[in-house]
């Protein structure tokens, strides 16, 4: 995944290790993640990681379904936090399950290929949202049918293929 994003974005993407457990906060009567609780949490361990500097930008993947501490939403894909630069992208309803055993298949990751380069076109590029169902960053994605449905490249303004740096970062995943 980070080749393909480092190759498709032309900035470099890395890798790293699985965090392990973070102990984030679970929501009351759920069995969501605060995805600000995994921001929180993984902020002074990545920002740790070999080749980190302060202008470094991290995408941290989970299995588990993600929410805002409020609720306020039925679950969310991803959330961000711009102040810290860190992402946190959820799989965990973009999965496909084949009886009843989970699969990742092309579409499982095409889906988390999309959300991985939203969160970077958001973070890194300053990328807005769209309201073009065809635009990598259509908004708002409501369920896996708007999720399969977008396109994977960003137009902004006339410039459909350029892509432009907010500043010189690093990424990591």
């Amino acid at each position: 995944l980070s080749k393909i994003l480092s190759d498709d974005m032309k900035i470099w993407v890395k890798s790293s290790v699985r965090l392990g457990d973070l102990e984030a906060v679970t929501l009351p009567g759920t069995r969501q993640l605060s995805g600000d609780s995994i921001i929180e949490k993984s902020y002074p361990i990545v920002t740790r990681l070999p080749g980190s500097s302060k202008n470094t930008m991290y995408v941290l993947l989970t299995t588990r379904d993600i929410n805002s501490e409020t609720g306020a939403f039925r679950f969310q894909f991803s959330m961000h936090h711009s102040e810290m630069r860190v992402s946190v992208v959820s799989m965990a309803r973009m999965i496909e399950f084949v009886d009843d055993k989970p699969v990742v298949n092309h579409l499982v990751l095409n889906r988390l290929y999309k959300m991985c380069k939203r969160a970077i076109g958001e973070q890194y590029f300053g990328w807005k949202r769209s309201t073009d169902i065809n635009d990598i960053m259509y908004s708002p994605i409501m369920g896996m049918p708007d999720l399969d449905r977008i396109g994977t490249n960003h137009k902004e303004n006339d410039d459909e293929n350029e892509v432009k740096p907010v500043n010189e970062n690093r990424i990591s995943i």
